[in-house]
């Protein structure tokens, strides 16, 4: 959705007088990539696996609860890498919404693509509630 004019005015004015205050923070700001930061996530995510699967052969070996912890650092690694790669490929991105206000919901059902489980549920609840 489009800024109207006046948004458009205001974040301009926010962004000069932000210019004004600091504008080495400013300029770091505004050039730094997204992606940069996911691709962090991502090496600290790797780490995080590496040292998970560390803990694992560990604790197999000498010590069974250091073993499930470094199985749930590798889970929490695995997910947080993910999310990580998601988004900086956009696949995480949300560019509509739906009428509940739930981003991704509006451009679901359009183009003949497949309703999701709980809207194949709510039109099952209603015919059978329409049938009785």
């Amino acid at each position: 959705m489009p800024l109207s004019e006046h948004e458009q005015r205001l974040l301009d004015q926010i962004e000069q007088a932000l210019y004004a205050e600091d504008p080495k923070w400013a300029n770091t700001v505004r050039i730094s990539d997204p992606r940069s930061h996911y691709k962090r996530r991502l090496v600290k995510a790797s780490i995080g696996f590496v040292l998970g699967v560390v803990l694992l052969m560990v604790g197999v070996v000498n010590y069974i609860p250091l073993g499930v912890g470094g199985f749930v650092v590798m889970l929490a690694a695995c997910l947080w890498g993910l999310s990580s790669w998601k988004r900086m490929n956009g696949f995480g991105e949300a560019s509509t919404a739906g009428p509940s206000g739930q981003p991704g919901r509006a451009g679901r059902r359009g183009g003949g693509s497949r309703p999701s489980f709980m809207e194949r549920m709510e039109e099952r609840w209603r015919r059978r509630h329409d049938e009785h």
